[in-house]
């Protein structure tokens, strides 16, 4: 059993050493570390060589600019070991999600998923209160559509990359690859939960992810945030045709929330879109008609409320799961 932890890096000398350490601190003999610097124009690319280049389980790649998706999927093809990690290479891994994880292995050989919890901190004194990522359970679910119907129905369904060690047989199988777009993981998850077998989910919180101020997702939102998210959108429709049941409706409630983030952020934060782009929400919006959207055009005010008490209805639903100790 071994993983490979594939650590895209773009630019970010301050924190890539803080961050690989934290991962080869409790890394296995087997497991190996994909470096990959995706044509860093600081020192990023020089550092890793110096720190890492003869550190044998340390594989490193030097590429022109791919992007995070991009970056990630040239990793993957150097990956050669059972499991895949994606990790970011300015977070910190916390210490035990490795032995945690081989350790639900063992007792689930079968497990093609494992999920699990993580915190945030902040470079700078700001108190703005920090995404949490607390999945609030420890359970075993039949397969990745089961996970993925309770998470979201407990309002619990995080799409980040960093939060998943997949099977790699998985990724293969189903060529699951990251699209070169910004929210690339919320395009990406769901098709991930869509094929995955037997899951693990765990509050367990083995991440903690840095938040400072010129990173990717915390710089100024542009239109392509909305390009991103129509990009989601329109895959997570065609997880909808090939679909039914609960999974299918808690796909359908993920696509009315992007698609209201796209609203707000064109017609109430006012973003500056082309007219095209504008175009694409509207088809978005016509094709998944229904009482949210209604209100969404009419009444913003409206729609908060009807999803404050859709919410609260959602989180009554009865998915089964089995609850599991000591993960």
């Amino acid at each position: 059993m071994s993983v490979s932890i594939i650590i895209p890096v773009y630019n970010v000398s301050s924190y890539l050493e803080e961050a690989i350490n934290s991962v080869l601190e409790q890394i296995s003999k087997n497991d190996e570390i994909i470096i990959v610097n995706d044509g860093s124009t600081d020192d990023s690319g020089e550092k890793i060589d110096c720190l890492y280049s003869n550190h044998p389980n340390v594989i490193i790649i030097h590429t022109t600019n791919y992007g995070l998706g991009g970056a990630r999927n040239n990793g993957l093809k150097h990956a050669t070991k059972e499991f895949v990690y994606y990790f970011d290479s300015d977070d910190i891994l916390s210490p035990g999600l490795i032995e945690s994880f081989y350790s639900t292995v063992s007792k689930y050989p079968n497990l093609d998923l494992f999920v699990f919890s993580a915190k945030s901190f902040s470079d700078s004194s700001s108190s703005d209160k920090l995404p949490e990522y607390d999945r609030g359970i420890d359970a075993l679910f039949s397969d990745g559509k089961q996970a993925f119907s309770y998470l979201y129905s407990q309002d619990r369904c995080y799409p980040n990359a960093w939060l998943y060690i997949t099977r790699k047989e998985v990724i293969d199988t189903n060529n699951l690859t990251f699209k070169s777009i910004i929210h690339e993981d919320e395009e990406y998850t769901p098709r991930l939960f869509n094929v995955a077998g037997q899951t693990i989910v765990t509050k367990n919180i083995y991440f903690n992810r840095r938040i400072r101020n010129n990173s990717i997702m915390q710089s100024k939102f542009s239109e392509r945030n909305i390009i991103g998210y129509i990009e989601s959108v329109n895959s997570q429709m065609e997880l909808v045709k090939t679909n039914n049941g609960i999974f299918n409706k808690m796909l359908k409630l993920r696509i009315i929330n992007n698609i209201s983030i796209m609203y707000e952020l064109i017609y109430h934060k006012n973003i500056q879109v082309s007219n095209n782009t504008k175009i694409m929400l509207a088809k978005l919006i016509d094709s998944n008609k229904g009482l949210a959207l209604f209100l969404l055009e009419r009444s913003f005010f409206m729609f908060r409320v009807y999803r404050y008490f859709e919410l609260k209805f959602r989180k009554r639903t009865k998915i089964p799961y089995y609850k599991t100790n000591n993960l």
